[in-house]
């Protein structure tokens, strides 16, 4: 029962983080969540529209109220402007994925139909593989990844949640 009420608690969060630039800024923001025992599955950080400041994205799971403290230390380090939780429901979210796909000559009619159908670009063509871009929620990515891992995914990288509040 203690456990099962553990795992309850423990959900996906989304924190925005709008900082100062400086040195060891993201590395303080990911202690914070480090020493409160919190997992973070996305960290993006970009220079915002305002030279000198950056949006830092993260996903993280745990618990809620132990997020509520993280939120507050957050917002006492030196060059945190703010920190919030946002809610999922109320954000545009995208992520970026890059990948090569296992294809050889017969195939790749085959893979090239599947990744236009699924809105990815190609982003180069070789004998023995096909680099391909794709963006959307990570439900699309998840996906497409699932999709084209019948052909064998030789290599991939995700930027992770990228999110602005609407």
């Amino acid at each position: 029962m203690h456990k099962e009420r553990a795992l309850k608690s423990q959900s996906k969060h989304l924190v925005s983080v709008y900082v100062q630039d400086g040195p060891g800024v993201s590395i303080r923001i990911a202690l914070v969540f480090a020493r409160r025992g919190y997992n973070i599955e996305s960290f993006v950080g970009s220079e915002t529209n305002k030279p000198g400041f950056s949006l830092v994205n993260i996903v993280a799971s745990g618990d809620q109220e132990v997020l509520h403290q993280i939120i507050n230390q957050l917002n006492r380090l030196v060059n945190v402007l703010e920190a919030r939780e946002i809610d999922p429901k109320q954000t545009l979210q995208r992520e970026l994925v890059l990948f090569k796909v296992n294809v050889d000559a017969e195939q790749r009619p085959e893979a090239v139909m599947i990744a236009q159908a699924a809105g990815c670009e190609i982003i180069e063509v070789l004998p023995e593989y096909i680099s391909l871009q794709c963006v959307g929620t990570s439900e699309k990515i998840d996906g497409v990844v699932r999709i084209f891992s019948d052909f064998g995914i030789r290599e991939l990288m995700r930027t992770g949640k990228v999110f602005l509040s609407r």
